[in-house]
């Protein structure tokens, strides 16, 4: 629309016929933009600078065709030809820019979360416990054991099984991230208490780590479940690209900002995060096609 009024030489009701033209093709080329950006990404099996890169540049370069061209043709008056040629160009701009901006986007996220700048691949997320806790005052719960088989039976019978969470650890640890373990406990770089870690495998897949702070009760242990489930399930939803899992709210990561939520409105911890009820939107956990396993829980 800016672009239409700057080109149009035409007032009153033809500038507003333009402005509407240029409206027009500026959210056709956006939405096909984001349409090959979620396709392309869908596609591939990996994340990082290159996945960014390649997803980016695909959003960028269609949405650049489209624009150059929809601009040429319309508000211009340009023939195919030249309409054509300013869609190319319009798209190689958009195509390089994306792509940077994509790359550096993922790979700044990966390598920040001990994932590998280029690929993705082994993103961790962290949920930190009670910052109060000393690994030494830690103590399972009644009716609670602390071992892997355990949780995974308390995870297939609270939700259910998930084939994109290829494992669910304890006494053990991701073999990058500074993470030890003391008394069961997971630590981190710090030394501070994390409850859970969501590892990124590639491919969509994650391995989920418990620590034996999580295993002070059962309804901590369903808790820190469902919220590394959570992280992991945005893992295989953004490899499918029907989110961008990088995306962030006020410098928060949008996963952890849906993970917390759901604690505040399902336990009722209180985090903070219970204000972001009405921007969660697509990354939330209401979403019955990804988070039916959540909805249909048995607390």
């Amino acid at each position: 629309m800016g672009q239409a009024m700057i080109n149009s030489d035409k007032s009153g009701w033809g500038l507003a016929g333009d402005m509407f033209k240029g409206a027009l093709t500026g959210g056709a080329a956006g939405a096909a933009g984001a349409w090959a950006g979620g396709a392309v990404s869908g596609a591939l099996n990996f994340g990082g600078f290159f996945g960014g890169a390649v997803s980016g540049g695909a959003g960028g370069g269609l949405s650049g065709f489209i624009g150059g061209s929809g601009n040429a043709w319309l508000l211009q008056g340009a023939n195919f030809g030249q309409g054509l040629s300013a869609g190319l160009i319009g798209g190689g701009i958009g195509l390089a820019s994306g792509a940077l901006l994509g790359g550096l986007s993922n790979g700044i996220h990966a390598s920040r979360n001990h994932g590998d700048f280029w690929t993705g691949k082994g993103t961790i997320l962290a949920s930190y416990g009670d910052p109060k806790l000393r690994p030494e005052d830690v103590k399972v719960g009644k009716d609670v054991e602390f071992s892997s088989d355990f949780a995974k039976k308390v995870a297939d019978e609270t939700y259910t099984k998930l084939d994109y969470v290829k494992d669910m650890n304890t006494n053990k640890v991701p073999s990058k991230g500074g993470y030890t373990i003391k008394n069961g406990s997971i630590l981190d770089a710090k030394g501070r208490i994390i409850d859970g870690l969501t590892e990124s495998l590639g491919k969509g897949n994650s391995a989920v780590y418990l620590s034996k702070s999580t295993f002070v009760s059962m309804d901590q242990l369903k808790m820190t479940i469902g919220h590394e489930y959570i992280h992991a399930t945005h893992n295989f939803m953004a490899s499918r690209g029907i989110l961008n899992a990088n995306a962030k709210h006020e410098g928060i990561l949008w996963t952890e900002i849906s993970a917390h939520h759901w604690e505040n409105h399902v336990w009722g911890v209180q985090n903070g995060y219970g204000i972001y009820e009405r921007q969660l939107g697509r990354f939330h956990w209401w979403r019955k096609d990804y988070f039916g396993w959540l909805l249909n829980a048995k607390y």
